[in-house]
């Protein structure tokens, strides 16, 4: 049998990818239904603030050098690899810095002060993700995912067998402290017992200024993300209380899960494929449009489903104690749909070498989380804070797209008339949630799978015939 082509390669990752990461889903949402089941709101809000102050660290230090070493055209050398191992361990050691310094001041402005060494000792996390070995990244330049799977799906496994043991041990925020080591420390140990190549360190200082180069803006991108994705979780935690935190945190995470499993997915096979065809200014295009419209449908049809099902899921999954998520979930999911296909404007740009295009189109992101605090200021309701995500996503996608058409030559028009059908169905939903009785479940499901069928009919197949440059 031959060398399998590319299109083969590409859906067999793909499957691949979705496989896991479904698995992952599955039993994430399971440990949270576990949680949320156990811990009080309050405890539940306090293991929220807690996650916000590792993501924060994280954020500032991320210079995605994985995502280098799929970019890269000398990704795949053991040189590279060294010198990405070394640049992740000082990024991991620089995080670990932050959260000691700032982690008890954040407890004592979060009203937790009494919890303050809880907040020091999230410093050991980014330390120790910061070993994880990059060799399954250097995969994935093949479309190979296995090793990225497993290094999501075995910590989740984990996870699910620790629970129970460690929630009968301490049945309260502490829970997810625990767990969140056990997770850290599984991830780093798959990561090696999957590669190939021996972990080393390596100094090279062309390298390490290519590698600054390239991910500062993705550092300064993690912290505005960080800033539009958790800063409305803080704004919540200095002027709501914890029990209110909770309940967001809940919906958020819930909101975030599928959104997030299919955008890996779909970005993951997206920045090899896109970078193969950088220099084919056709080929690059075309796979482009391809990735919108795929993006489009699937952001179209989860944020229809949400807006369905997500107060009953609520109901169902975590008990009464949450009831009233479902508004919050439906304006979540509208902006993720919008995050979704921005987030194709943004690999698209990763594969050309443009770094600094996604932390531009954060910046507008931000008017968004300008709304959320003005509307904790005056003392609103959750929904119109979840609600004002809309409008920042929103200013954020129209900034990726001229980005991308004033660097990379991809026009306007290219992603536009996708995006607005896809947004037709999405408010579609928000609208019809208002009718009483069960049609407010029934007509967004509805119109869920009308979506689906109508974008996934515009969708083009790629195609793969036309040799890429070497």
């Amino acid at each position: 049998m031959g060398e399998p082509s590319l299109r083969d390669r590409l859906w067999r990752g793909s499957a691949w990818l979705a496989a896991g990461h479904a698995l992952a889903y599955a039993a994430s949402l399971l440990r949270n239904l576990l949680l949320a089941r156990t811990l009080t709101k309050a405890d539940f809000g306090l293991a929220a603030a807690l996650a916000l102050t590792v993501t924060a660290s994280e954020a500032a230090t991320r210079f995605s050098v994985g995502q280098q070493v799929v970019q890269a055209s000398d990704g795949d050398t053991d040189g590279f690899l060294g010198s990405a191992h070394l640049f992740q361990c000082a990024g991991g050691l620089v995080a670990a810095l932050l959260v000691l310094l700032g982690g008890v001041p954040l407890a004592h402005l979060l009203g937790a002060a009494d919890h303050a060494w809880a907040f020091a000792a999230l410093a050991g996390l980014p330390l120790i993700n910061s070993f994880q070995h990059l060799d399954l990244m250097r995969a994935m330049r093949n479309f190979s995912f296995r090793e990225r799977v497993l290094t999501d799906v075995v910590p989740e496994a984990a996870l699910l067998l620790a629970l129970i043991p460690v929630l009968h041990w301490c049945p309260d925020f502490r829970a997810m402290l625990i767990l969140s080591f056990v997770r850290a420390l599984t991830s780093v140990g798959v990561s090696h017992g999957l590669a190939s190549r021996a972990y080393r360190w390596h100094w090279d200082a062309r390298l390490a200024a290519r590698m600054a180069a390239f991910g500062w803006p993705l550092a300064l991108n993690g912290v505005l993300m960080f800033a539009y994705q958790q800063g409305d979780q803080l704004v919540i935690a200095g002027r709501y209380h914890l029990e209110e935190l909770g309940q967001y945190a809940l919906a958020f995470s819930l909101t975030m899960a599928p959104g997030h499993l299919f955008q890996h997915v779909l970005n993951t096979s997206l920045l090899p494929l896109l970078a193969q065809a950088k220099a084919d200014p056709t080929q690059y295009r075309r796979r482009f449009e391809a990735g919108v419209r795929v993006s489009a449908c699937g952001g179209a049809l989860i944020a229809c489903a949400l807006i369905a099902w997500g107060e009953p899921a609520v109901r169902i999954l975590f008990g009464a104690k949450y009831a009233g998520a479902g508004i919050l979930i439906a304006w979540l999911a509208t902006a993720n749909a919008l995050r979704i296909v921005r987030s194709v404007a943004a690999i698209a740009a990763i594969a050309r070498g443009d770094t600094l295009s996604n932390p531009i189109a954060n910046l507008f992101r931000l008017a968004g989380l300008a709304l959320a605090l003005l509307a904790a200021v005056q003392g609103k309701p959750l929904a119109w804070i979840a609600a004002s995500s809309v409008t920042g996503e929103a200013l954020a996608l129209v900034a990726a797209c001229r980005r991308l058409e004033q660097r990379c030559g991809i026009p306007l028009r290219a992603t536009w008339p996708t995006v607005a059908l896809a947004g037709l169905f999405v408010f579609g939903a928000l609208a019809l949630m208002q009718l009483p009785g069960p049609a407010s479940t029934l007509a967004p499901t509805a119109l869920a799978g009308l979506a689906a069928w109508v974008l996934w009919r515009r969708t083009p197949e790629l195609h793969f015939s036309r040799p890429l440059p070497a």
